[in-house]
């Protein structure tokens, strides 16, 4: 699957289950499908801070990468991004999201803006031969990994948990699962 197959297929499928999305560029006039390079999509989840995670599929020459979110910044001081970052290393290493072996998430911190982040690189022709769970895991994993962790990630950097309280939080609710 070439980068242009891969935008048709996410777009057509995206429009037969009723997805809402838009299409983005790096100029803000109207360009072609060709010159697409980001499909942002947003999902409502009233348990998550700004109550919407953020997905991108930016498309790459020969990967997709999916990205998703919290609607706003969350690490807004070096302090906070210090311990983002801490907990993000934390989260790589102790969480086992078992979602199936074709694609691996990590978590990130963006120090410029302060956004935390989950990311996966998905190769086209991964993204080829196993569409239907290329797109669960865009539109529903990816999403929930990121949501699950909003609590005590969130409760951290606001001085409501200590580093232990997170990692317990995440041993209970999430490892314990």
């Amino acid at each position: 699957m070439t980068k242009q197959e891969a935008k048709v297929k996410i777009k057509k499928y995206l429009d037969s289950e009723h997805i809402e999305y838009r299409m983005l560029n790096d100029t803000d006039g109207i360009v072609s499908l060709e010159r697409i390079d980001t499909i942002y999509l947003s999902c409502s989840i009233e348990d998550v801070i700004g109550r919407r995670i953020e997905t991108t599929l930016r498309f790459e020459e020969d990967r997709l990468y999916c990205q998703s979110y919290y609607s706003r910044p969350v690490a807004d001081t070096e302090e906070k991004a210090i311990k983002a970052a801490r907990m993000c290393n934390y989260m790589n290493l102790h969480l086992p999201w078992d979602c199936n072996c074709l694609f691996e998430h990590n978590y990130f911190i963006n120090e410029e803006d302060g956004d935390i982040f989950n990311g996966c690189l998905i190769r086209y022709e991964l993204m080829e031969a196993y569409f239907q769970e290329t797109m669960d895991h865009i539109l529903n994993f990816s999403v929930q990994q990121i949501a699950d962790v909003c609590i005590p990630v969130i409760f951290h950097l606001t001085g409501k948990y200590t580093y232990e309280d997170f990692k317990d939080y995440l041993k209970t609710r999430i490892i314990g699962k």
